[in-house]
Formats: C-alpha cells, sequence, structure tokens
C-alpha cells in the first residue's frame, strides 16, 4: 500500500540541520552523508540510518533531475519533528513530484513509490517566493 501523500510539513521540533549543495551528480553523495552524520547525532540504529540516507538520496536526485537547472542551489534539511524525524529538501522549481505508475519496462520512475514504503509518509509544499519543500517522514520505530 502507498503511503499517504500529506501536504502539510511537519512542524519543526528542534534544531533544523542545513546543507547547501549545487544541482550536480557529484553533490548527492554529500547530501546523502550529511544526513547519514545527523542521523548518528541524533542516535538512529543502522537501518534508520540507511532509510534516512536512502530518502534523502531520492529526494535530492529528483531535485536534480527534475527541479532545477545545472548548478542551482538544492537546500537539504533535517530535524525532529512534533511527529517524528524528517529529511526535506527544497529547490526552486514549481514543478510538483508525481508518482508515475509503475512499468516493467522503464529504467526509471519507481523512486517515491519505493520512498512511499519505506517512510511514514512523505508531502510537498510551495515555498515563499518560487521553488518547494519535499519532504520525508521518517517512521517512529527506526529512529
Amino acid at each position: 500500500m502507498i503511503t499517504e501523500i500529506m501536504r502539510k510539513v511537519p512542524t519543526s521540533a528542534t534544531t533544523i540541520a542545513s546543507l547547501t549543495i549545487k544541482s550536480a551528480p557529484e553533490t548527492i553523495k554529500k547530501a546523502r552523508d550529511f544526513v547519514g552524520e545527523w542521523s548518528g547525532d541524533q542516535g538512529f540504529g543502522p537501518s534508520a540510518a540507511y532509510i534516512a540516507k536512502t530518502a534523502v538520496t531520492e529526494l535530492v536526485t529528483n531535485a536534480y533531475r527534475h527541479g532545477t537547472e545545472p548548478r542551482e542551489e538544492i537546500v537539504v534539511r533535517a530535524y525532529l519533528s512534533d511527529v517524528g524525524p524528517v529529511v526535506e529538501v527544497l529547490d526552486s522549481s514549481s514543478q510538483l513530484p508525481v508518482i508515475r505508475p509503475l512499468d516493467l519496462t522503464s529504467e526509471d520512475g519507481r523512486g517515491l513509490a519505493m520512498l512511499s514504503l519505506l517512510v511514514r509518509a512523505w508531502g510537498f509544499n510551495a515555498v515563499a517566493g518560487s521553488g518547494k519543500a519535499v519532504w520525508a517522514l521518517l517512521k517512529d520505530d527506526e529512529a
């Protein structure tokens, strides 16, 4: 079953850890490492840290491929919200994320469906000015 998509971002209950990267394939690893370090600082176990890193990898890859021009800024944020841990990615595009129908012959297009199975919920919000924030609420039992 696909996780319900929520449109309201969870409220931050702790300090937000933030990383700004340029839209480029090589910076996706920087985002993954950043969230891995944040997960360790929060005391996440190996499984929870892996899921957090997988979630942010999908979100940043989508921002790189669909939400930005080369070298534009992508902001990665991680925080403990009032409903659980959150990873969030902001880009400059107003194009909203879409789960595509699964196609066994396609080489891509499965990431958000996979994300839906790994996290408690995910969603997106428009950002004042321009762009959007796409976030994933991690499962409490994984943290």
